[in-house]
């Protein structure tokens, strides 16, 4: 088998935007070339100390102490950072991975990137909406040049300086989103795994990964609760301090909440990348409350959101004012926005994979590919559309295989059936000739209308006598078979 190695560098101090972007930029590299029938050997080297996501994600990842902490800690910054360079260029140079992917500092947080870009094959930078001051400052200019890729999720009034000579290499897509759409847990269920009763309104008060403290998030949860909202605080997997406990309240540090936004009418939020764009895409009407970051203008980014979904805080506005706020918000409302993960995954892997098979694997693996999987491990369900990409006729050891992941719930079931047998190709006789030996499972799937149709399809061109007998049989059993034979 085929092995790619790459390394995704997520500098943090505070947020976790960083490491959370590249994860979801990760997860599609993976799908394609398990697709493709490609060992993706992904490492994250990180300063976050948001490294759990990393694993929660199932990769793996090497973990520098972040500034942040190292400050609060009192180590000497000089010795940490002499540390952190030398620790940056060997690991590398013991890597060697083909793709190297960065995030929004390209020469990393203290310069530590320079030499050891160099020790890499192809390099990619993504270049997020950044503070026009840092962006033009010449070391980060220069170093920009010295990228085969830098790809630019756009954001509205976003205008990236990137010099003439690097400008041949500029990707610009949409956001990159850590959730897709096909991934959102319904609102019902969304609220069981929350804890949150399915009735009633329900408002997430959020500070960002980092859990920023220049809000009251307790006080804004409590005067919310005062006017009947059941109420859920994210405070982040950075969260450091006691957990908030109070009637009507559930405290969560726990990552992956954006999969469960559906289950909230409106939510108090810091305007940071990640957040922002999860609750776009989710429609999840939202006050803003923007933060002040070195090289993240947030302020910017509020202002340019959905029109009529998100409201900016004013400055210095009382809990109690923030809450009246959320609690006027309009009803939730689907969104054009959309995660652009899978874009940067495309142009990443043809840095190293035939353009052709990366197009390929990107065309059969949609979303409602995805969305048909069972739940557990993914990957075992793109192994099965792996084998259908590359022409294996769906013999009915494989379907056996893939209703056995599915497990009992027909609706899961009859989604494989549509994604793996009725959208291959191949004629009437082919098919029937699959059901014909995939009888046992057939009942299993689902797929009663769509046989009867190709059985009287044949029958009507072929004669009565070219349909299996056991196939007419069994067909012949259902009410909606023996209408469509009546025809």
């Amino acid at each position: 088998m085929r092995r790619l190695s790459a390394v995704f560098y997520a500098v943090n101090g505070v947020g976790a935007g960083h490491v959370t972007r590249l994860l979801a930029v990760a997860r599609w590299m993976r799908r394609y070339a398990a697709l493709l029938g490609v060992q993706l050997d992904a490492v994250f080297l990180t300063t976050s100390e948001a490294d759990r996501l990393a694993f929660d994600a199932g990769f793996p990842s090497f973990k520098l102490p972040s500034k942040t902490l190292v400050k609060a800690c009192g180590m000497d910054p000089l010795a940490y950072r002499a540390l952190a360079k030398q620790w940056v260029w060997h690991t590398l140079a013991l890597l060697r991975p083909e793709i190297f992917v960065v995030d929004t500092f390209p020469r990393g947080s203290f310069g530590e990137l320079g030499p050891a870009l160099d020790l890499v094959t192809s390099k990619a930078f993504v270049y997020r909406a950044t503070q026009r001051e840092v962006a033009a400052q010449p070391d980060f200019q220069a170093t920009l040049p010295l990228y085969d890729l830098i790809v630019v999720p756009r954001e509205p009034g976003d205008a990236p300086l990137v010099p003439e000579g690097a400008r041949d290499r500029v990707l610009e897509v949409g956001p990159i989103v850590s959730v897709e759409r096909f991934e959102l847990t319904p609102r019902d269920l969304a609220r069981d795994a929350l804890g949150l009763p399915r009735d009633g309104r329900a408002a997430l008060v959020t500070a960002g990964g980092g859990s920023d403290r220049s809000v009251d998030l307790a006080a804004v949860a409590r005067e919310l609760v005062a006017r009947g909202h059941h109420v859920v605080i994210g405070a982040g997997p950075l969260h450091r301090g006691p957990a908030v406990v109070a009637p009507g309240v559930v405290f969560s540090r726990e990552p992956g909440l954006g999969a469960h936004l559906l289950a909230f009418d409106g939510a108090l939020a810091a305007a940071g990348y990640n957040t922002f764009h999860e609750l776009a895409l989710a429609g999840v009407p939202a006050v803003l409350v923007p933060q002040p970051r070195l090289a993240d203008d947030q302020a910017a980014r509020a202002r340019s959101g959905p029109p009529g979904l998100f409201v900016v805080a004013p400055d210095g506005a009382t809990p109690a004012e923030l809450a009246g706020l959320v609690a006027a918000l309009p009803s939730p409302r689907p969104t054009a926005t959309r995660s652009h993960a899978r874009d940067v995954a495309a142009e990443l892997l043809r840095l190293a994979l035939s353009p052709a098979e990366v197009d390929r694997a990107a065309a059969t693996l949609d979303d409602e590919a995805l969305a048909a999987r069972p739940a557990g491990d993914e990957r075992d369900w793109i192994s099965l559309l792996a084998q259908v990409a590359r022409g294996r006729a769906l013999d009915p050891s494989i379907v056996a295989r893939a209703a056995g992941l599915a497990g009992a719930s027909l609706a899961d079931t009859a989604a494989l059936a549509k994604a793996l047998l009725w959208r291959r190709g191949g004629g009437p006789r082919e098919r029937l000739s699959w059901l014909e030996a995939s009888l046992p499972h057939a009942r299993a799937l689902g797929c009663v209308d769509d046989v009867v149709r190709l059985i009287h399809r044949v029958a009507g061109q072929r004669g009565a006598a070219a349909v299996p007998a056991a196939l007419a049989e069994w067909a012949a059993r259902g009410a909606s078979a023996r209408e469509a034979l009546a025809e």
